[in-house]
């Protein structure tokens, strides 16, 4: 993701649009559930995606009704990949990833939202993380994702419980998913 003007090789593929946010995009696109889908529809290299025009605009994209956690969450995340550790114990890619199986969960259940309720794996109505905005300085920022991360490392925490619960509850779809995709 980017937000400033930039030259790129054509090796590269830009996606401008103004029907999804482009934020939203970015969660969708390196969802674990995306990944699973390019590795049976797209073609491989190897072990890499070789990710053409015509995978990409074949993939199902649903628009969740509110884009706001996923925004957040991708924010975050292009914070701390550009920033300094921000906790003394834990580097910045700990918590990316952490964040990273969280927006997972998310696209998991836009796309499998029955599945996700009936296995009590749902994970929406929990997501609450507090926006960046232009006006939020760095140590603002830092702040932020310190107190959504502890939030999350809380023991009882429902989205991390429902993340350690996917290879119990739902081992056809999810842990299938998930399993594929490392």
């Amino acid at each position: 993701y980017l937000n400033f003007d930039s030259y790129l090789s054509a090796a590269f593929y830009v996606i401008k649009t103004n029907r999804f946010n482009t934020k939203y995009l970015t969660a969708l696109l390196n969802s674990s559930l995306v990944k699973f889908w390019l590795r049976y529809k797209g073609k491989m290299q190897g072990d890499n995606f070789q990710v053409d025009k015509e995978p990409l605009v074949y993939i199902p994209i649903i628009e969740p009704k509110e884009n706001k956690p996923f925004v957040c969450l991708v924010d975050y995340i292009l914070f701390l990949k550009s920033n300094k550790d921000i906790l003394t114990h834990t580097d910045n890619d700990s918590i990316s990833s952490h964040i990273e199986s969280i927006l997972d969960m998310m696209v998991y259940e836009l796309y499998f939202e029955k599945h996700m309720k009936e296995q009590g794996l749902n994970v929406l109505d929990f997501i609450k993380p507090k926006p960046l905005n232009e006006e939020t300085n760095t140590q603002q920022k830092e702040e932020i994702i310190k107190s959504f991360y502890e939030w999350y490392q809380e023991p009882e925490n429902a989205i991390r419980q429902r993340i350690l619960l996917i290879e119990t509850r739902s081992p056809d779809v999810l842990a299938l998913i998930n399993s594929s995709t490392i």
